[in-house]
């Protein structure tokens, strides 16, 4: 009897040191970070981190996940922001339950999976599988969208500056009594920190009207390949058509032969805080392809 006494108390003890371990230290997550992602990480608990992406790419959203990975790693809160209409932010936070469901997150963004725009690819759905995952396992991880909704351009003269600013807006509430991590995915043109002007007009992007908190804008990287994009295309002969799919680009990287690195080395007058190189780049196609289908 006394055994067994002394065998319960073991329990005890066991069972109490396990509920307080914390997840990332009960977990091995197996993040694969990039180089000088302590660099980056260390802004992580006052600033709202921006990745600025290729859109329809793996690597683009691969990048974006592994420094989610070494967020959680290091303990933080963290939310995730995506490209698409705000009014799905709770539906699609709230699908990610588990056993995770691919249905179920389609219906919860509608707007998200049927646009042809190269952000709700098969590389996004995987990554809110593996978001689903980790919050299964302990992690405080959740997900909100913050991009504009047709309501908020009645009336409106200049779309992109609504946009832009509406976008602002729904990411500083994001930002509002949140002791965490905040991390955004976006297009690059969203990402860049100042104004700019690009086909003759004038562009306020998102990133450069956020108010909550200081931003640290990485602009990607990559090299020649594919990228999964709705883009106008102008051929050798001048004409002009729209290019729907996977699209051959030569990269925007030069010579520079950098992969899976952070760079927060730049010059003053740049439109970004640093960089993320993720090497070639190759397309992800529509995780619904059924979607476009019923959009077009």
């Amino acid at each position: 009897m006394k055994s067994a006494v002394c065998f319960l108390g073991l329990s005890l003890i066991i069972a109490s040191c396990a509920n307080n371990t914390s997840p990332s230290q009960a977990l091995n997550l197996e993040c694969e970070p990039y180089e000088n992602a302590d660099q980056v990480l260390q802004f992580a608990p006052d600033h709202l981190i921006i990745f600025g992406e290729m859109h329809g790419t793996v690597e683009s959203v691969e990048g974006f996940q592994q420094f989610v990975c070494s967020t959680l790693e290091r303990g933080f809160p963290v939310r995730l922001g995506l490209e698409t209409g705000h009014a799905q932010s709770v539906a699609l936070d709230s699908a990610l339950a588990t056993p995770f469901d691919d249905t179920r997150v389609r219906d919860a963004a509608p707007q998200f999976w049927s646009t042809p725009d190269g952000k709700g690819t098969e590389a996004a759905l995987k990554f809110l599988e593996q978001v689903s995952a980790w919050r299964a396992a302990g992690f405080d991880v959740s997900v909100f969208t913050y991009d504009s909704e047709p309501a908020d351009f009645r009336g409106a003269k200049d779309i992109a500056r609504v946009r832009d600013a509406t976008m602002a807006r729904e990411i500083d509430r994001q930002l509002e009594d949140f002791n965490g991590a905040v991390l955004v995915l976006t297009g690059g043109f969203h990402a860049r920190t100042k104004q700019f002007e690009f086909a003759g007009q004038q562009f306020f992007p998102m990133a450069s009207e956020i108010t909550g908190r200081p931003v640290l804008s990485l602009s990607m990287k990559y090299g020649p390949g594919e990228a999964w994009v709705n883009a106008t295309v102008q051929n050798e002969d001048g004409s002009i058509e729209s290019s729907i799919g996977p699209l051959k680009v030569s990269g925007n990287v030069g010579d520079d032969t950098s992969l899976r690195v952070f760079d927060l080395e730049v010059q003053a007058e740049e439109l970004y805080d640093g960089y993320y190189f993720t090497g070639p780049i190759t397309p992800s196609p529509p995780a619904f392809p059924e979607l476009l289908e019923d959009a077009e």
